[in-house]
């Protein structure tokens, strides 16, 4: 093991033994070694089956920031980051907020962690982030109805705002597109 991975005799030992756990670099070495999974190696219940790194590479990961959710959109911080999965994807053009109203529950809840696509496809029925009046940020389905655009929460305490595509556009409204949610349990 020492020879095909490369990593020093009193390492390996180390983890054999269970007084130290490898650095994610020597999981990957050892796994490709044994020719077993990452996770199956760690103890995961998975099939020890190895995916080549050829296909790997085909999958892309990215870390993307999320940020603390207020109603101001000015005041975001990072809070940490999300592991993005999604063909093409780039850093840029993503984010993540979490969560904190409850205007969108009971299918959006406070503490779920949402990931914002920042190139946004207004469609009908897509959930999107936007900056409305008083520089609220807020999480709204879109509902189109000829030249009107209704953003519409899910709780019916809350009231949808309505604006045509001018109105959109000039107020630089739309922060992203909703395009996965990651619920907190």
């Amino acid at each position: 093991l020492v020879r095909l991975t490369g990593i020093n005799k009193s390492s390996i030992s180390y983890y054999l033994n269970g007084s130290r756990e490898p650095k994610q670099q020597n999981i990957y070495k050892i796994a490709k070694a044994l020719d077993v999974s990452e996770a199956w190696l760690m103890g995961f219940s998975v099939s020890p089956a190895r995916i080549p790194d050829g296909v790997r590479t085909q999958f892309i990961s990215i870390n993307i920031p999320v940020l603390q959710y207020g109603y101001d959109h000015e005041s975001d911080e990072v809070i940490g980051y999300e592991i993005f999965s999604r063909e093409s994807a780039k850093r840029e053009d993503y984010f993540a907020i979490q969560y904190k109203v409850e205007d969108m529950e009971p299918r959006i809840c406070v503490g779920d962690t949402l990931i914002i696509c920042k190139h946004a496809d207004l469609s009908h029925n897509n959930l999107f982030l936007i900056k409305s009046e008083g520089n609220k940020v807020l999480c709204r389905q879109l509902l189109i109805s000829g030249p009107y655009y209704s953003f519409t929460p899910y709780n019916i305490k809350h009231q949808p705002q309505v604006y045509t595509l001018d109105q959109i556009n000039i107020h630089n409204m739309i922060l992203g597109q909703v395009v996965e949610m990651r619920a907190r349990f």
